[in-house]
């Protein structure tokens, strides 16, 4: 009976400690305080890997370890994060927060911050996971109008292609079979004199399929306030339609229209302002040579008076008359004195400085700085728009389409 006893003792106890042991180790697996340190099983893309050391790791392959193993193994909270701010701050919409109710402008400038933080800071990580990601047929300016031609503003190409693309159930796209297989040489961005950064140039990632269909991923490189390079990946994706031999070509013309198309509408700004700024130096003008006109005829009549003494006393009584209703008609329109001829020259100078600060604001308000913040009015977005409308013009059997990121998978990642 002892022996059962001691025998049946001991079997619980081991099985206690086996079980305690057991419930130990579940414990640590999903507590593991170094899981963040666990790199999982993925690959780097060896060109993606040679644009980073490139660009940002240059002999320095313990920096590179380290940013590999952060940006391949994010917190998984960031899907859900991304997603909603996606939603909140879509990409295609830069104005959002101006737009956003009193009750979503909070959540919209949180969702701005946590997008510019992917595109600016965790470009690696969104380069990795593209393929899970589902884009947006993105064929608009940033206030959602359509590229109108000053000789046929009645051009409904854009609507045409965007109808087109309904009929044929292809506004969202996956790149999901789609591989980055090589990244092109640098393509320099024009500067305007009100550029803050360095050496903007654009980079184009060069997707490829199983059938030799391509797709680009474009992003600005630059250099800001030393000479570490900076980056910003612009969340779109150029679909060329058919395979094409001479990719470099492609390169080239959009990088040259993307230049142009940020020259055309600070132009286009400038035009219109100098359209409102010939107006108002029009009308001063005009009043300027009316009061001249005028004070030209006193003059000549009082030289006339001058010179025919006969009427003097006749026109002195006149005169007195005529200031008698002068003063009378002042006194009824102290409220609205009259512009003098030294007032109204004074004011065409001052329209002329003014239009010199508004010229150099809207300069500002197109500068690279601007460029590259995607949730800005005059960001790429316009530039982008003008070069696939341009690269379209030349193409004659083939066509590139935008697409702009909209949201991510969450279940295939």
């Amino acid at each position: 009976m002892k022996k059962w006893l001691k025998r049946t003792l001991f079997i619980s106890l081991f099985s206690s400690c086996f079980i305690t042991a057991a419930c130990n180790n579940n414990s640590l697996k999903s507590e593991n305080p170094y899981k963040k340190l666990i790199v999982k099983d993925k690959e780097i893309n060896t060109s993606l890997k040679e644009f980073s050391e490139k660009y940002f790791f240059k002999n320095a392959p313990n920096v590179a370890n380290d940013f590999y193993l952060k940006q391949l193994n994010p917190d998984n909270k960031i899907y859900s994060e991304v997603n909603i701010s996606l939603t909140f701050a879509p990409l295609y919409i830069p104005k959002v927060v101006d737009i956003a109710t009193e009750f979503t402008q909070r959540q919209s400038i949180r969702s701005t911050r946590i997008i510019q933080e992917i595109l600016n800071n965790n470009w690696f990580w969104y380069l990795n996971n593209y393929k899970s990601f589902t884009y947006i047929f993105n064929n608009w300016r940033s206030d959602f109008k359509d590229f109108k031609d000053t000789n046929n503003k009645d051009n409904l190409k854009d609507q045409n292609t965007f109808n087109q693309l309904i009929k044929a159930k292809k506004l969202i796209k996956k790149f999901a079979n789609y591989n980055i297989v090589d990244f092109s040489q640098e393509y320099p961005i024009r500067r305007i004199k009100s550029d803050k950064y360095q050496n903007l140039r654009l980079v184009f990632f060069k997707l490829e399929n199983d059938v030799h269909n391509i797709a680009l991923i474009p992003v600005f490189l630059y250099q800001q306030n030393s000479n570490d390079t900076k980056i910003l990946l612009t969340g779109d994706i150029f679909d060329i339609e058919k395979p094409i031999d001479k990719i470099e070509n492609i390169y080239k013309i959009l990088s040259d229209e993307i230049s142009n198309g940020r020259e055309y509408f600070l132009n286009l700004t400038l035009e219109y302002q100098k359209k409102i700024h010939d107006q108002e130096v029009s009308e001063l003008n005009e009043q300027i040579n009316k009061l001249k006109d005028e004070q030209s005829k006193k003059t000549q009549e009082m030289q006339n008076n001058l010179n025919k003494p006969d009427q003097n006393k006749k026109d002195i009584n006149d005169s007195d008359d005529e200031a008698d209703d002068e003063k009378e008609d002042e006194e009824n329109t102290d409220d609205f004195p009259e512009v003098t001829l030294e007032e109204l020259i004074e004011e065409l100078q001052d329209s002329e400085n003014r239009f010199e600060k508004v010229k150099s604001n809207f300069e500002t308000r197109f500068n690279d700085a601007a460029l590259l913040n995607v949730y800005n009015e005059n960001s790429y977005i316009n530039s982008f728009y003008y070069a696939i409308s341009k690269i379209n013009e030349k193409l004659k059997d083939n066509s590139i389409k935008r697409y702009t990121w909209g949201y991510i998978d969450e279940k295939e990642i």
